[in-house]
C-alpha cells in the first residue's frame, strides 16, 4: 500500500476529500490550542489560515502536526498548573507565599476554590467585576491567578486592593 502512495500521481494523493480531512485538522487543534490559551489569559498563537488556500497535501500535514504539538503542549501546561497552589507558585514566583495567604482568606480554605463568589466577587482572588473586565477571568487556576498577578503587578506589588492581606 505504501508503494502505490509513493508511485500514484500526486492528484491522487491530494484528493479534495483528504484535503478537506487535513484542514479539518488544523482547525481543530488550532481551536484546542486557542481555547487553551484563552483559559490561561496568554496571547494566541498566531496564523496567517494559509490551510484555507493550500492544495498541497504535504503542507496540510505540516501545518496540522505544528499545531498539534502547539495543542499538546497547551493540554500538558494546563494539567501541570491545574492545582491551585502549583498555578499560584508558577504565575506569583517570589511573590508566592503571601499570594496563597491572600488565596486562603479570599478564596477558602484548606484549598482556595476557583468558583468561590461573594456577591460580585469571584475567584481563587475574589476580582471584582471591574478588575475581571480590566485584567481578565479565567475558569482554571491558572487564569484566575495570572488576572490577579498582572492586578497585583498594576497595583505596585501591593496587597491593598484585597480585604485579606499576608
Amino acid at each position: 500500500m505504501l508503494a502505490l502512495a509513493l508511485v500514484a500521481p500526486a492528484t491522487a494523493t491530494n484528493h479534495p476529500s483528504r484535503l478537506a480531512s487535513a484542514r479539518h485538522a488544523v482547525i481543530f487543534y488550532r481551536v484546542a490550542t486557542w481555547h487553551r490559551q484563552d483559559d490561561r489569559l496568554a496571547h494566541r498563537s498566531s496564523t496567517n489560515y494559509a490551510e484555507r488556500h493550500s492544495h498541497s497535501l504535504r503542507y496540510l500535514g505540516s501545518v496540522a502536526t505544528l499545531w498539534r504539538v502547539r495543542a499538546h503542549r497547551e493540554r500538558a501546561l494546563a494539567k501541570r498548573y491545574e492545582n491551585v497552589f502549583a498555578a499560584i507558585r508558577y504565575v506569583f514566583g517570589t511573590y508566592a507565599d503571601q499570594a496563597i495567604a491572600v488565596a486562603l482568606c479570599e478564596g477558602g480554605s484548606p484549598v482556595p476554590s476557583v468558583n468561590a463568589q461573594n456577591g460580585q466577587y469571584l475567584g481563587i482572588f475574589q476580582l471584582g467585576a471591574g478588575e475581571r473586565s480590566r485584567y481578565g477571568h479565567s475558569h482554571t487556576a491558572l487564569g484566575q491567578s495570572v488576572a490577579a498577578y498582572h492586578y497585583f503587578i498594576a497595583t505596585g506589588r501591593s496587597w491593598r486592593p484585597w480585604e485579606c492581606r499576608p
